[in-house]
């Protein structure tokens, strides 16, 4: 007869060795609370500190309602799909050519012929990257205490859409500044937005790059699109499944080994379509993929050159003509439908803040410099760039957690887990989970190195890190 905990039913043997385990000691079943409460961590009421510093929206006689500058920032993550796997390492492999059949040796019919060759494949080992990461700590016993009768819940206005599949939808819900949870998972959920953004593109796989909340990352695309594939078993070339990786290194408006900026990104277009109905992968779907500072750089160079990159004047006497009105008409265009025209073809651009933007001059205008890509999206439905996650709610996970572990929550349908350490009331949420991302296909992958650009827009970033296009100020509390 078995020993049924919280509906699973367990053997004698079973719960011996889960007591001298320790994992059925209830008062260690959460870890503890990592540090004291910090003073910066309510909106409303006092400090879980400090009791002459309140909460950020606790201050008397100030219009309840708020405008916000919090920015989110820019993703392609709308472009992904994130699945589930279940395995730690996931082997893929591409078949990268066939060898040179044998040479003619026969001398009769009656002897033996040539030989075909053989195919050849390179294989490619894709990691877990590791995050997690830690609300603010909180204690249960002061959470809904206002400061006094004049402290009244305020609301923020506007907040960004909720578009991101990557956060879970509680993670953008701020509607009751009173409420301790929604404040906690809101700010967490930004912390996260802004970390996924930049792992997707700078991730180096098993390293840590300290990308906040990730303690191991995964292979971002710098890492994946790029020269150099080699077999992980044998560590041999496998040229077949790069990428092409142009070394700009200049402004946007320079010529490069003979090419200008529209040249160059029509070649290249022009060479990955070419290669993919030539292995059988017509009808991909492209797009490029920028910073939208860049982009805007990029458009006013492009109408001017676009229509003339593939001419020549016969002689000085002879002039190819253009009006400003053709050019802006051209720029206009691109603007608004967010694509880039190549040989009469819109191909649509994606932004992202992940891209790492650098300032090489200050001042207005400012000299910035970023990196672009031209990437392999769909074909025939099947997503080639795939983000995959280890469903932290399966089964097992579930069945364990039921008997140490029945405040586990998971969210984003198995993406996340949020469990939380405790002492004395004091809690911490924490937030986990592992994370990859393949590019199927890094051969159909193009990517423009260092283009550098003129740039006087006083725009702004969702990123504290980019600290010569971002701006905040104010208070964290109140006196």
């Amino acid at each position: 007869m078995g020993i049924v905990l919280n509906g699973v039913e367990f053997t004698e043997k079973q719960i011996s060795e889960m007591s001298a385990a320790g994992l059925l000691n209830i008062s260690q079943k959460n870890d503890p609370s990592s540090a004291t409460p910090t003073q910066s961590s309510v909106l409303q009421g006092q400090s879980f500190t400090n009791p002459n510093q309140y909460g950020l929206f606790s201050s008397p006689g100030v219009r309840p309602d708020r405008y916000s500058t919090l920015m989110r920032p820019r993703s392609m993550a709308n472009l992904l799909r994130p699945t589930k796997s279940e395995y730690g390492n996931e082997i893929v492999e591409i078949v990268t050519g066939q060898t040179a059949g044998t040479a003619n040796s026969q001398t009769d019919w009656c002897a033996p012929g040539a030989l075909s060759g053989i195919l050849k494949t390179c294989q490619q080992v894709y990691t877990f990257g590791n995050f997690k990461m830690n609300t603010r700590i909180t204690p249960i016993q002061e959470v809904g205490l206002l400061r006094n009768r004049a402290d009244i819940p305020g609301e923020i206005l506007n907040r960004p859409p909720s578009e991101n599949p990557f956060i879970p939808e509680r993670m953008y819900q701020l509607s009751d500044t009173r409420n301790q949870l929604q404040y906690q998972l809101y700010t967490l959920g930004v912390e996260i937005e802004r970390s996924f953004e930049k792992e997707l593109w700078r991730g180096v796989a098993g390293s840590n790059t300290s990308i906040t909340g990730w303690w191991k990352d995964f292979a971002g695309l710098d890492s994946l699109v790029k020269t150099g594939y080699v077999d992980a078993i044998t560590q041999q070339a496998c040229p077949a499944a790069d990428s092409i990786v142009i070394s700009w290194n200049a402004d946007v408006g320079a010529t490069v080994a003979g090419s200008n900026i529209v040249q160059s990104f029509s070649d290249q277009y022009y060479a990955v379509n070419d290669l993919a109905e030539y292995v059988g992968l017509g009808g991909v779907q492209f797009g490029f993929v920028m910073r939208k500072e860049q982009f805007r750089a990029l458009t006013e160079v492009w109408s001017c050159q676009y229509l003339t990159y593939r001419c020549q004047s016969v002689n000085a006497g002879q002039p190819i003509m253009i009006t400003g009105e053709e050019t802006n008409r051209l720029r206009l265009a691109m603007q608004t439908g967010q694509y880039l025209l190549i040989d009469g073809v819109p191909v649509p651009v994606e932004f992202s803040d992940g891209i790492q933007l650098e300032q090489l001059v200050g001042g207005t205008p400012k000299v910035l410099r970023a990196d672009a890509y031209l990437l392999p999206l769909f074909w025939n439905g099947r997503p080639l760039i795939r983000p995959e996650f280890h469903d932290m709610g399966n089964a097992y996970a579930r069945e364990f957690a039921n008997i140490i572990y029945p405040s586990a929550e998971f969210m984003n349908n198995g993406m996340y887990v949020m469990g939380k350490r405790e002492a004395g009331g004091c809690v911490e949420l924490e937030v986990s989970m592992k994370m990859r991302v393949f590019l199927e296909c890094p051969f159909l992958a193009v990517r423009w190195d260092d283009i550098s650009f003129s740039y006087s827009a006083q725009t702004r970033v969702a990123d504290p890190a980019t600290t010569f296009l971002y701006k905040n100020g104010g208070v964290t509390y109140r006196l």
